[in-house]
């Protein structure tokens, strides 16, 4: 028997948000009014930590999505799909969720960004990165 390989994605190197970073969550589109417009619904989430394949989120508790759910969000102004990975309650009236990403090419670029952003401003993480590529 041999040793189980754990997934890529473990590996990757998860980076704390301490700006405050806030993403739009459940993004809701509807149709009103006799012209029938469309009118988007959403929360916000913030942004706890993030890494190239996924994030942590803290959201109100006023949604209530499961595991494996799957949430349509906006991150600096481009939409996606992601899907919950695991969720627990917050000490506060909030739920952290646990996602995955899901999003085309533009959102990977915006994540990407986000990711070098964070990296290149906390230098220990800046160190440790390079040492390990």
């Amino acid at each position: 028997m041999g040793v189980a390989k754990r997934p890529i994605e473990r590996l990757l190197p998860r980076h704390a948000s301490r700006t405050g970073v806030m993403l739009d969550w459940h993004i809701v589109t509807t149709k009103r009014g006799l012209r029938r417009r469309e009118h988007e619904e959403f929360g916000t989430a913030k942004l706890v930590d993030i890494s190239l394949e996924g994030a942590l989120v803290e959201v109100d508790d006023t949604f209530d999505h499961q595991t494996g759910d799957r949430v349509r969000i906006r991150f600096q102004g481009i939409s996606a799909t992601v899907e919950i990975r695991n969720r627990r309650p917050c000490e506060r009236e909030c739920v952290l969720y646990g996602i995955r990403f899901q999003g085309d090419t533009a959102f990977r670029d915006a994540v990407n960004e986000a990711v070098g952003d964070l990296r290149g401003r906390h230098s220990e993480l800046a160190e440790a990165w390079n040492r390990t590529s």
